[in-house]
């Protein structure tokens, strides 16, 4: 679409606090200041409403709910923008540049990009299993890395605090 990107948005949410019906959560759509975009609630189609504060970030905005080709042919089933959870019948979704999934807040400011702030990757030895396997499945035991919890290590670029260590 564009590469145009924005720096500021707001969650917008059904003013009679429908639920997400895939996460039972509450029905919620970030919106990036400026793109006019006005999302619909899926379940009793009134705009959504500005809720909380400003969020900051970056995010994009691409397609969605629209024919795979110019020709209008569809490559898979068809949506229902109506709803869709992803756009919320706008056709267009604000994707976060930092992690580049669509619904993200932004909340990436000096998060660890190597275990997305959580401090933890999967273990190298093991392949995340937490038991080592030979060639023909059969497992061998307990992952030999002393550093190997349940499949996961401390993550070596943030030293397991979730926190980049760029510039420090």
């Amino acid at each position: 679409m564009s590469t145009a990107t924005w720096t500021t948005a707001r969650w917008h949410a059904c003013p009679d606090g429908h639920t997400d019906p895939k996460t039972g959560g509450p029905s919620r759509v970030v919106v990036p200041d400026g793109t006019g975009l006005a999302p619909r609630c899926t379940a009793c189609h009134q705009p959504m409403t500005p809720v909380d504060g400003t969020l900051t970030g970056t995010w994009r905005i691409e397609q969605c709910c629209v024919p795979a080709d110019p020709s209008g042919r569809w490559y898979g089933p068809p949506r229902d923008p109506a709803v869709c959870t992803r756009c919320y019948g706008t056709r267009l979704v604000a994707i976060c540049t930092t992690c580049l999934l669509p619904g993200c807040p932004g909340t990436h400011a000096g998060a660890c990009q190597a275990c997305d702030g959580e401090g933890t990757v999967p273990c190298e030895t093991c392949d995340g299993e937490g038991h080592v396997f030979d060639k023909s499945g059969e497992d061998k035991g307990l992952c030999p890395n002393r550093d190997c919890v349940a499949g996961v290590v401390r993550c070596p670029a943030c030293r397991g605090g979730g926190v980049s260590q760029a510039g420090r």
